[in-house]
């Protein structure tokens, strides 16, 4: 039939053309650079299924497994709203991680080392219940992106969810990062939104966060900086991460994850000992040219 389609983790998109789907050609075709009123009606049929022979309508088809399938209907009810929830716990935790499908906790202990990952929960009602989202209401359905919007944050302030919109809610001055980014995308749309009086978010009195600017040649300095594996003092999970795993209990799990990875940060930390100490003495060798080392 012509279509085209690409796979991305759970997804599939696949265009359809436009003219293979009854009714469509009843639109209008975009792109129109030549008028009609100019062209023979033979040739104007010609340059009119072109257009559409180039016109796609997107199909994604989400590959989930049936077990799986509450948790995504949920997390995927509007295009962007796993995209806002996961940013909302992010801002709870750098470790909360929202999939398709699941809530995991991910955290890389050791550099270099891959992350210790630990599979909180799929039940949406679940989840609605940690975060402070009211489930039954998402059940009615949603009549507009403002309506999910709504639905996302209409929450208690101290439950997680509040936590993570009145912190996201702060306005704060453009960075040059900020600067240097294209069009706006959802959830830019989303958190000019947040902080507008439509929201119930939104306080005319709250004071401008300026953040502050790091200094280009220390992030320079920071990148090329060698870093060596120190299995005895691994990075600590932060407290809210640590109350999540208690409120899941899968404490247990995350440390034993942790002592896995200690044993090989030892193993590869001895390694990185000896490279150096060797490295040290061809310097310190008189006469001795550097490039033996690499040898």
């Amino acid at each position: 039939m012509g279509t085209k389609w690409i796979r991305g983790g759970y997804e599939i998109s696949t265009a359809v053309p436009c003219h293979l789907v009854p009714g469509a050609e009843l639109d209008e075709p975009p792109n129109n650079e030549v008028s009609p009123l100019t062209l023979p009606l033979p040739l104007l049929f010609r340059v009119t299924q072109l257009k559409w022979s180039q016109v796609y309508y997107q199909i994604d088809v989400l590959m989930i497994p049936p077990e799986r399938l509450h948790f995504p209907l949920v997390s995927t009810s509007f295009g962007s709203t796993i995209l806002l929830l996961s940013t909302a716990l992010r801002v709870i935790s750098q470790s909360l991680t929202l999939d398709m499908t699941h809530l995991v906790l991910r955290q890389s202990p050791f550099v270099g080392l891959p992350a210790v990952d630990v599979f909180l929960t799929s039940d949406a009602t679940c989840f609605c219940t940690w975060t402070g989202l009211d489930y039954t209401r998402w059940t009615r359905g949603m009549g507009s992106e403002e309506e999910a919007w709504k639905w996302m944050t209409e929450v208690e302030p101290d439950s997680i969810m509040g936590r993570a919109w009145g912190r996201l809610a702060r306005p704060r001055d453009r960075t040059k990062q900020d600067e240097k980014r294209g069009k706006p995308g959802d959830l830019d749309r989303f958190i000019k939104w947040l902080r507008s009086p439509r929201s119930k978010w939104y306080d005319p009195n709250t004071i401008i966060l300026r953040p502050k600017e790091v200094p280009q040649d220390s992030q320079i300095g920071a990148a090329v900086k060698p870093t060596l594996l120190d299995p005895v003092r691994p990075k600590l999970l932060e407290s809210r991460a640590v109350a999540a795993l208690k409120h899941w209990g899968k404490m247990e799990e995350y440390e034993r994850g942790m002592e896995e990875r200690r044993a090989v940060a030892r193993e590869m930390a001895g390694r990185q000992r000896k490279r150096v100490e060797a490295r040290e003495k061809v310097m310190a060798t008189p006469g001795r040219r550097r490039s033996q080392y690499f040898q």
